[in-house]
């Protein structure tokens, strides 16, 4: 189960807010894009392209300036937001420590199995030429 004050999650937060305020952004006019926005909310439009990418994190004074715009209520944002974050660790259980380590275990297994192939191919070449 996933802690929500870890900071992982809390990053998964702000990309499904991002993620929110995009698909909002576009809905409300299909030419509305990242420096309309940043023009009328007197953002940077390069800060708006982070904040849809989830690699920034807004404030609450910036997302509630943003939804102003946006004719959209700030809460409605968060709860959709937070709706995909749920949903998205429903789709995709954490890893467990058994599971990574077999995998890792099979991954190097193919790597050695491939690499013992290539140097019984080269061994086999070098032999051909010098009976040449």
């Amino acid at each position: 189960m996933s802690n929500e004050s870890d900071p992982k999650s809390i990053s998964t937060l702000n990309k499904e807010i991002g993620r929110v305020l995009k698909k909002t952004r576009k809905a409300k006019a299909p030419r509305f894009n990242q420096i309309d926005l940043a023009v009328a909310t007197d953002l940077q439009r390069s800060y708006i392209s982070e904040l849809e990418n989830g690699k920034r994190n807004p404030t609450i004074e910036t997302l509630q300036v943003i939804c102003r715009e946006l004719n959209v209520q700030m809460a409605d944002v968060i709860a959709e937001a937070e709706t995909e974050y749920r949903l998205s660790i429903k789709r995709s259980p954490e890893k467990t420590p058994a599971k990574t380590k077999a995998k890792t275990r099979a991954a190097k297994t193919k790597g050695k199995i491939k690499a013992k192939a290539k140097t019984k191919s080269k061994a086999q070449s070098k032999t051909k030429n010098s009976k040449k």
